[in-house]
């Protein structure tokens, strides 16, 4: 099972940002829908995410158009969460593939052992979808 770590502590170090925070980050942003933002109260050199929420972001199952994919680039330049180092993940992946109960979707699969082999927790509100991950870090949202 995962292990909640709690806000208080997590968002002092490098943390992993899932695609579902940053797609919220982006809404409230550029729709201005108000509210607070976790991105705002994480060290701008903290904020991190994995390649495959990058992908996730920019490249979504229906296609944006161009002013919106430039937007969402933009968004995430001027934001500042950086990709996260490639890591060898290889074990991490295995262990995960082998899982007989709870395996998660590959994405999900990707992000978490990139968190683990990087050592970062995962800052995510799609808690239900990582939860069965041994080794795995989630960061306990502060609201």
């Amino acid at each position: 099972m995962a292990k909640l770590v709690p806000w208080e502590v997590a968002h002092r170090g490098d943390l992993v940002v899932d695609t579902c925070i940053l797609l919220e980050e982006f809404e409230r942003d550029t729709r201005t829908l108000g509210g607070r933002s976790l991105l705002a109260a994480i060290h701008p050199k903290k904020r991190f995410t994995a390649v495959t929420c990058l992908f996730e972001f920019l490249q979504p199952s229906d296609p944006l158009s161009e002013p919106r994919f430039r937007a969402r680039e933009s968004w995430l330049e001027d934001s500042r969460v950086r990709i996260s180092p490639w890591v060898d993940a290889h074990e991490p992946l295995e262990r995960l593939a082998r899982q007989r109960v709870g395996a998660p979707r590959l994405a999900d699969a990707h992000v978490a052992a990139a968190c683990i082999g990087l050592g970062r927790p995962l800052l995510t509100r799609n808690v239900r979808d990582f939860e069965r991950i041994v080794d795995l870090r989630l960061v306990e949202l502060p609201w």
